[in-house]
């Protein structure tokens, strides 16, 4: 069993294999109920477990990021609200942070090479910016919205199979999110997440 939902090594994940393993990346500053709706989406849909994969530095968010502890932290508290709960994990940023670097398409190639199936899901959203071409290797599940898009372009880029889906859940982002901590409009913003952001006065809120 994987301690607290934290991948520490590629031990962890053979417990888990042969099996799919689906990787979502980004910032999670904050992580939201849109998120988690992604992986349980997933979850039903292309995989047997989902790996979320934190980012601690992003070069447009740097003045706003929260430490990545509390950013998974925060994971941890929503996922635990999910029937899939058991299903559902974090790289450690120690281990391996990301999915933009050398060392995460390395970890992927393992899980291949001891017969699991690792792919990557995302948003429509990721392709309108320089996107890592070492991923393009491998399946990708992508979530769409009401947006324009080019699909033949990221068709072409994708290797491997590529699997786009109307996204059935929230409008939620997280700039929505923090925007929401700054005037109290939270309505829609999970209590148990509304009490650890203001416990250690993350995003100005208290």
């Amino acid at each position: 069993m994987i301690d607290y939902g934290l991948v520490n090594s590629f031990n962890d994940l053979q417990l888990l294999s042969p099996c799919r393993i689906g990787f979502l990346g980004g910032s999670f500053n904050p992580i939201h109920s849109g998120h988690i709706a992604l992986l349980e989406h997933a979850l039903k849909n292309y995989t047997d477990y989902v790996v979320l994969c934190p980012h601690s530095l992003h070069p447009d968010k740097k003045n706003i990021l929260a430490p990545i502890e509390h950013r998974i932290n925060m994971f941890m508290i929503l996922k635990e609200h999910s029937l899939f709960s058991n299903r559902m994990f974090a790289l450690e940023p120690s281990f391996i942070e990301g999915t933009h670097k050398k060392e995460f398409v390395d970890l992927c190639k393992s899980l291949q090479a001891i017969g699991s199936h690792p792919s990557i899901l995302c948003g429509i959203d990721c392709f309108s910016r320089p996107y890592y071409e070492d991923l393009c290797q491998f399946d990708h599940f992508v979530g769409i919205r009401d947006t324009l898009f080019d699909k033949v372009r990221i068709e072409g880029m994708i290797k491997g199979k590529i699997v786009f889906f109307e996204t059935p859940f929230t409008s939620l982002s997280s700039t929505g999110i923090r925007n929401k901590l700054t005037t109290n409009m939270l309505d829609d913003l999970h209590i148990d997440l509304l009490n650890y952001i203001a416990t250690n006065s993350l995003y100005g809120f208290n």
